[in-house]
């Protein structure tokens, strides 16, 4: 019995060390998901700020070369003559 009992314990060891080194890869890799994640967000959104800054500049830009250069004038043509007739 002394054989049978050695081999159950070595199987409730390696049955232990299976259920550690399986939870221990578990909880690395939600972790590192989890931080993989918020990474990526952060760099989303600070991507999306960038864009939005660009943009805004770009029409803050437009509209001061536009003031500078005393307003938009569009000269009336035929087509925005027919345009104008057609409102009714």
């Amino acid at each position: 019995m002394n054989k049978l009992e050695s081999t159950i314990r070595k199987s409730y060891r390696l049955s232990y060390y299976f259920w550690f080194m399986a939870t221990l890869w578990t909880v690395i890799f939600a972790v590192l998901f989890v931080f993989n994640s918020i990474s990526i967000k952060k760099e989303f959104f600070s991507l999306a700020h960038q864009e939005a800054n660009s943009s805004f500049n770009k029409d803050v830009v437009y509209r001061r070369w536009t003031t500078i250069s005393g307003g938009v004038y569009v000269p009336i043509d035929q087509r925005q003559l027919f345009f104008s007739c057609n409102d009714n």
